[in-house]
């Protein structure tokens, strides 16, 4: 039997296929390589952070672990988690860690916190932790598993119908793109890498089923365009499917890209024209499956969400009137590709598509009559909320505070695009490659468009991006042969996609060489000392804390305290309570909220204080450019004016951390306490902070409210002492002895005296007459 290994394969199509398959693979190890290598380099770091004390002392908090500082989310979604097992429920129903006492709603998928309770719950079986703890560790890999998987599915699917080196450029594309990389980081355990796994679904299932077209007679080059119908209704299924998971985890993000693929596959119908002799053909009945799977789904997951305690007119969230506007969109969009292939009259599409359009419109309607009570982002306090955190801010704003470095892989990869587009549309291209750039250059487009106005939108657009890319360099390098195809579509994805992860691992690395603590996990170390000392001061699970939006989520989290204002939109009351307190321009008023509240502890921290954004958010005055200045957050934590039925705690910022310049005040709230106590109370306090003219006024308060109480004597004298004011301070403390009780007259003496002889010769004077009165005074010695 002859055997010769230089002799062309007897099978050529099982050899592509074996090919492709390895291809595919090359470009799928590097994205895991990638992903697992990330994810264990920030578990290394975390694990030193999280280990970081400042005292001998370690900080005795319920629950430790340091996240990511871009995943205050995460820190929540683990406490609405563990309440769900702690409380016997099995969705996210409710909410006490903010808005305390009253508590809020959680309109948040129950999917998220099933897949952290489950992999809290192993991680306990196998280690014996409590279930708290295991849950914490376990949510730093909390992404990895569903990375992989969508990694896997998305470019897999794209390896099966466009070959290897698509898959590969796939692959590597949703590894190398930050925007879309970013919501799986990892110890970022929050729902943004659904998200956008969920956006990518959408549109490369749109694009997959031909935008609603199939080839007949498809050469053997490269065609985006399916095979068959059948493969355009099933593209049609998947694009459904992850439309209605979607909606499902965040129907603020999958509504507009479902109207976006709408409008795209719009517009490929409009530019297709009627069917004509190139074996192009409309499937019509694949838009009428999409929007009837669509919306069953997106209804069933609504069922599974709320029924039968929650079916209210929340529109923020997944909502049936979301489920009948895609109903109709389906139906529309079928109608108009009848309409272009079969050559029915306007009048016929008219009636169609305006029955259909009235399903569409009742979502946007109700919206528009009944305002903030269905859609929470309408009312005005909330909308400036909204404009003063970074993710609702322009990316040109966000640009100009960070700079466009932090920015610059992902808008580097929208540059590449254009250029691609720019060459692609000098090509002659063929009419198939013409509409699937069409349609993903439509939702891109959009998306990115979005991307600009508000910066969050970045996330979401990374995937059309991705889809736009993929099919635009397949177009481009069709008729290339395979070696040049491989070093075209090798290079386009190393200059899109390298620089992201790259710039990752120069970041890891240099942190770990270091051995350095980056900005925003310092903070999450100070929130965590913070709710140490809240809870060696008698803070509990009861207790209610007023503090910024950040040290809630923070100081809450660590300390397992329940908190009043977190930027939440379900959280609107507990927002607009801690702005009124922390704006208030008199104690009293705050005094009357904070008691109504229950609010037991006060913590402000100058990182993040919000003061200047909740004035706004209240006036609507952006024009103060010192907004809050005269608040009583500014006036606790700046000026140091502390109200009596404030009992600051005694913490001081870590010694590491203040050349970073964190002023930081805790304060129990205590209504009972006697004034003069609370009077010195407060002077010591402000004299630790160096505010002496205040202490002064302290301590004379607390002689005015009891005057035989003879510590305030001792320590208004003292300050008078430090500014030298010698024969001031002589003839205040000689008069307090004179109204001290006689028993305390000669302690006083003695102490004073003391006092007037740490200044040497020039207090001997002043020595020797308080000594002189000790021995006339009656007291005993």
């Amino acid at each position: 039997m002859n055997s010769d290994p230089t002799r062309a394969c007897q099978s050529p199509r099982r050899c592509v296929w074996t090919t492709g398959l390895w291809i595919w693979l090359c470009g799928w190890l590097l994205a895991v390589g990638f992903a697992v290598w990330h994810t264990r380099a920030v578990e290394r770091y975390l694990d030193r952070v999280t280990a970081t004390q400042f005292t001998s002392m370690p900080v005795e908090t319920p629950l430790r672990r340091i996240p990511q500082a871009i995943a205050p989310d995460g820190q929540t979604w683990v406490r609405d988690s563990l309440a769900m097992v702690d409380n016997g429920e099995w969705r996210l129903r409710s909410s006490d860690i903010d808005n305390a006492p009253d508590g809020r709603p959680i309109y948040w998928s129950s999917a998220w916190a099933w897949w952290l309770i489950g992999l809290g719950k192993v991680r306990a079986y196998f280690t014996g932790e409590p279930l708290a703890i295991a849950l914490e560790s376990a949510s730093l890999w909390a992404n990895l598993p569903v990375f992989l998987g969508v990694l896997t599915l998305a470019s897999g699917w794209v390896w099966r119908r466009w070959g290897g080196w698509a898959g590969a450029f796939t692959a590597l594309a949703l590894a190398g793109h930050r925007g879309f990389y970013e919501g799986f980081y990892p110890a970022y355990c929050d729902h943004h890498g659904l998200i956008n796994a969920s956006v990518l679904g959408v549109v490369m299932g749109a694009m997959f089923a031909g935008a609603g077209w199939w080839q007949r007679s498809a050469g053997p080059g490269f065609s985006p365009l399916p095979k068959s119908e059948s493969e355009v209704m099933r593209a049609a299924t998947v694009s459904a499917v992850c439309g209605a998971l979607g909606l499902w985890v965040s129907a603020a993000s999958l509504v507009v890209t479902i109207g976006l693929t709408g409008v795209g596959i719009l517009c490929v119908v409009l530019v297709r024209g009627r069917d004509g002799d190139d074996g192009i053909v409309g499937v019509p009945a694949a838009w009428r499956h999409w929007g009837r799977v669509g919306a069953l789904l997106s209804l069933g997951f609504y069922l599974l969400e709320n029924f039968p305690d929650r079916l209210g007119m929340r529109l923020e969230a997944n909502h049936p009137l979301y489920s009948l506007a895609w109903w109709g969109a389906g139906e529309a969009i079928s109608s108009v590709l009848a309409w272009r292939g079969d050559k029915r009259s306007v009048r016929w599409l008219a009636w169609r598509v305006g029955g259909w359009a009235m399903l569409m419109l009742v979502a946007p309607v109700v919206v528009w009559m009944r305002g903030a009570a269905v859609f929470q982002p309408l009312d005005p306090f909330m909308g400036r909320i909204h404009a003063s955190i970074h993710e609702f801010q322009p990316l040109w704003t966000a640009v100009s505070r960070a700079g466009w470095r932090a920015y610059g892989d992902t808008l580097f990869i929208q540059l590449v695009i254009v250029i691609l587009l720019v060459i692609w549309w000098v090509k002659k291209s063929a009419l198939t490659d013409r509409l699937m750039v069409m349609f993903a250059g439509c939702v891109a487009l959009g998306s990115t468009i979005l991307g600009c106005w508000q910066n969050r939108w970045l996330l979401t657009a990374s995937g059309p991006q991705i889809a736009l890319a993929l099919v635009l360099i397949m177009s481009m390098t069709a008729r290339l042969r395979c070696g040049w195809r491989a070093v075209s579509m090798g290079a386009v994805a190393v200059l899109m996609f390298l620089p992201g992860p790259w710039k990752l691992v120069q970041e890891r690395r240099l942190v770990e060489r270091v051995n350095d603590v980056q900005f925003g996990e310092t903070v999450q170390l100070l929130y965590r000392d913070i709710a140490g000392a809240l809870r060696k001061a008698g803070a509990d699970e009861h207790a209610i804390l007023l503090s910024d939006p950040n040290a809630s989520v923070g100081v809450g989290y660590y300390g397992r305290l329940r908190t009043v204002g977190t930027l939440y939109w379900e959280n609107r009351d507990g927002l607009h309570t801690a702005a009124e307190i922390l704006d208030a321009r008199d104690d009293a008023e705050a005094a009357g909220r904070i008691h109504v509240r229950g609010i037991t502890y006060v913590a402000l921290v100058s990182s993040y204080d919000f003061l200047t954004e909740y004035d706004y958010a209240l006036t609507g005055d952006a024009s103060r450019g010192g907004g809050g200045i005269n608040g009583f957050g500014h006036r606790l934590l700046y000026q140091h004016r502390v109200p009596l039925w404030l009992r600051p705690l005694d913490y001081r910022v870590p010694a590491p951390l203040v050349p970073l310049g964190f002023m930081v005040a805790l304060f129990a709230v205590d209504f009972d306490a006697q004034p003069s106590v609370a009077h010195e109370r407060i002077g010591l306090y402000q004299l630790s902070v160096g505010e002496r003219a205040l202490a002064e006024e302290s301590f004379m308060a607390s002689l005015a409210a009891d005057a035989s109480r003879s510590a305030p004597w001792l320590r208004a004298g003292e300050l008078m002492l430090a500014d030298g004011r010698m024969r001031e301070a002589y003839n205040f403390i000689r008069a307090g002895v004179e109204r001290a009780p006689v028993e305390q007259r000669a302690r006083l003496l003695r102490a004073a005296a003391a006092l007037f002889a740490r200044e040497g010769t020039k207090g001997q004077d002043q020595v020797q007459s308080l000594l002189d009165l000790l021995g006339q005074t009656d007291a005993p010695r």
